[in-house]
This record gives C-alpha cells, sequence and structure tokens, in this order.
C-alpha cells in the first residue's frame, strides 16, 4: 500500500504580540500555535517592552492590541515604522472605520476584529502568515534585484535600460562613470535628449524606434556618440537586445563599450599612413582592409573602397603569387622578422608594376 507523502512542515514565524491584558495574550498564543504548527508566538504586556525587544530579537511579524497605556497601538505601528518594516497587524476589539484609517496611515500591513471564538484564530493565522510571505516575496525580489544590480556595477561595459518612450529605467556604475552622473540623477531622465549629441539624435531614435515596434532586429553592433555631463564626447560600440512583458516589447537592453581611445588610436595612425610617401596596405584574412591614397595611386585606382574586400592574391601577379604564400606560411610558423623583398603587383589596367614590399 503506497502512503501518501507527508505534507511540507509550514516555515516557521517568530511573532511579537503585545496586548496589556494576559488572558489574552494566553488564548491567542495557544490557539495560534495549534492553528499553525510554524508560529512562535512571544507574548508581551507593554508596548514599551515590545518596542524594547524589537532592538535587540529577531521577529517577522508584531500583532499589537489598539487601547493600550500608556501608548495605543498606532503609536506603537508608527515608532516601528520609524527603524523598520516589519509586517505589523492590529488586532483590537474596540476598533472603528477612523482606528482603521489612522492605522493604515501609520503603515500597518492588516487591521483584523478580536472574536471569541477558536476558529477566528485560523482567519488571524492565515493573516499573519499571508502578510509574512508577502514581506518575505518583496525582500527576495528586492535582493535578487540588489544582486543583478551588483553584477550590472562589476561589469566592465556601460549598462542601460530604456522603457518604450526611451527613458532610462537602469543605468549601472560604468554607464554613470562615463556619462558623469549617478544613478538617481539618469533615472527616468530622456536617454536621447540627455545624452546624445544633437546630430546623431534623431538617427539613433529612428533605429530605437524601429526596434521597439517590433521591425526591425536589433543590431548586433552599433555605433554611436555619447555625451557626458561635462559636455566630453565618448564614441560607445552598443550590442542592443529587447526586452519582453507578457510576449510585448516593454524596453530595451543596451551593453555598450566605451572605444573613444581605440577610434582615436586608429585615426592617428590613419593619418599618420596617409601622410607617408609609401604605399600601405593591411590584408586580414586575406582580403584588403586597408589601403592608402598612395598605394591606390600606385596600382591604377581612384578610390581606396575600389580594392577593400578584394582578396590579396587578385593584385598580384601570378608569377609572384608563390613567393607571397611563401612569406605567409613563415609568419604563420612564427618567423616574426621583417622581410623586404620584391613583388610583381597588378595594376587597375592589367599592367604590372615592380613594388618592394615590407611585411
Amino acid at each position: 500500500m503506497v502512503q501518501p507523502e507527508p505534507s511540507p512542515r509550514p516555515s516557521t514565524i517568530r511573532i511579537l504580540h503585545v496586548d496589556d491584558e494576559p488572558t489574552q495574550l494566553d488564548f491567542t498564543k495557544k490557539f495560534l500555535e495549534m492553528a499553525d504548527e510554524g508560529l512562535i508566538v512571544e507574548s508581551v504586556v507593554s508596548p514599551e517592552d515590545a518596542l524594547e525587544r524589537l532592538k535587540g530579537e529577531t521577529f517577522d511579524c508584531v500583532v499589537s492590541d489598539f487601547m493600550m497605556s500608556p501608548m495605543d497601538g498606532i503609536e506603537v505601528a508608527r515608532r516601528i515604522r520609524e527603524s523598520s518594516d516589519i509586517p505589523v497587524i492590529l488586532y483590537t476589539g474596540r476598533g472603528s472605520e477612523e482606528v482603521a484609517e489612522a492605522a493604515f496611515t501609520v503603515g500597518i500591513d492588516d487591521y483584523i476584529r478580536k472574536e471569541i471564538t477558536p476558529s477566528h484564530y485560523q482567519v488571524l493565522a492565515r493573516r499573519i502568515r499571508s502578510a509574512v510571505d508577502k514581506k518575505r516575496a518583496e525582500d527576495k525580489v528586492i535582493q535578487e534585484r540588489d544582486l543583478a544590480q551588483r553584477y550590472l556595477d562589476v561589469a566592465a561595459v556601460m549598462m542601460v535600460i530604456l522603457d518604450t518612450e526611451g527613458r532610462v529605467m537602469l543605468l549601472n556604475q560604468k554607464g554613470c562613470e562615463i556619462l558623469g552622473v549617478s544613478q538617481e540623477e539618469a533615472l527616468g531622465k530622456n536617454w536621447f535628449d540627455s545624452f546624445l549629441l544633437s546630430p546623431n539624435v534623431e538617427e539613433v531614435k529612428g533605429v530605437v524606434r524601429e526596434l521597439m515596434a517590433g521591425n526591425i532586429e536589433p543590431v548586433r553592433f552599433y555605433e554611436n556618440p555619447v555625451v557626458s555631463s561635462s559636455g566630453e564626447e565618448r564614441i560607445i560600440a552598443w550590442h542592443n537586445s529587447l526586452l519582453f512583458d507578457e510576449g510585448n516589447i516593454s524596453g530595451i537592453l543596451s551593453s555598450g563599450s566605451d572605444i573613444t581611445e581605440q577610434r582615436r588610436t586608429e585615426e592617428k595612425f590613419r593619418l599618420i599612413l596617409e601622410a607617408g610617401m609609401d604605399g600601405v596596405s593591411i590584408v586580414v584574412d586575406d582580403k584588403l582592409v586597408y589601403v592608402n591614397d598612395r598605394f591606390c595611386k600606385m596600382l591604377g585606382y581612384d578610390d581606396p573602397s575600389m580594392l577593400l574586400g578584394l582578396e590579396s592574391m587578385e593584385i598580384v601577379h601570378p608569377s609572384s603569387r608563390g613567393l607571397l604564400r611563401e612569406k605567409k606560411r613563415n609568419r604563420e610558423q612564427g618567423d616574426t622578422e621583417p622581410a623586404l623583398y620584391e613583388l610583381e603587383m597588378l595594376k587597375k589596367d592589367g599592367s604590372t608594376y615592380t613594388s618592394e614590399a615590407l611585411t
């Protein structure tokens, strides 16, 4: 015969119950702990004692009577709220709508009228557990959010979340450093109006608008400058991902690397190459990715774009291709010494040009 699995034991909830009637304290402790075996009730008759115990002990919930001396339950709740967000339930036999309104104003979590029937304590037990479960769930969300924020803040890239209106919903620490703002200053601001340069605003707005509408797929990499609070321009390479809520696009998460120094170095390198008297080409994966003006003129081309993307062998005469392949193999095998040799190059018109090559 298969035995049913035992029900899981309810989580423990430690309750501080304050009431100036000892008999009420005894009844409440007895019937609450009978109604829910996970409840542990600590009883005090003095509001001052309750506040003092909260300073040195950990409780999950406070249940307080209303009519007490020298302070009532609303004053107890108000003082608790000055330093804690622990759930507070006002439990009274002399309440009214005015009392309930005043209690919720100071921040209590629930308001329950006392009844004499034992079954009433089952209701009270459920309300206590509901308030504590809600608080624990909220705490878990906050902990997970804070953990995610810490991960974002140690990231070496800028992370920003925009809602569908372009407002900043999240900015990590790296983003704050690049933009020269605090998270508090950035949150809620319109990204386009606050952190983009005027010439780029409409272009970027258009891209984001199309993304949010689902008309285009996120661009894997996209570069555009941002402007910091001091007016400094930084070039960011972005990777974008759409965020969804119940199947609908709710925003966009963008991670961005600051490539400003890289671009400045590339520009300096380009200017040096352009100013030189020698023809220069850069080959990556056997394709031409850069040629300067001098190199173009040597081969009879007017525009570098006519050469970019060509296989490097296409501009080398067949008689020199074997030599070029040999030099490439030597480099792949670890020979990093510069080599100077002659190559027969093919010009645009099909004629040859003898060039000294340094690789």
